[in-house]
């Protein structure tokens, strides 16, 4: 699995949380910070990370929540445990 389908994968993920904008999350980028651009919270952070263990067959347990600032830590992490 490359990175553009990892993305992919997480931006699937992100629709799922209510009230989040699809336009906001099609313009995301690696680069896109996960709390001021797209909109996560630290409860927001969680549902992703356990959706994200169920989705790609991985672990956080190495993991923590503030470790990830920007789309492309979660890509990451996500592509050095696949």
């Amino acid at each position: 699995m490359d990175r553009q389908e990892i993305f992919k994968g997480l931006q699937e993920i992100l629709r799922t949380i209510e009230g989040h904008n699809d336009k906001v999350i099609d313009s995301a980028t690696e680069e896109s910070d996960l709390k001021s651009e797209l909109g996560l919270n630290s409860i927001g952070m969680l549902y992703i990370m356990i959706t994200i263990e169920e989705k790609f067959d991985i672990s956080f347990d190495d993991a923590h929540v503030e470790d990830f600032k920007k789309a492309g830590d979660v890509i990451d992490y996500i592509e050095a445990h696949i």
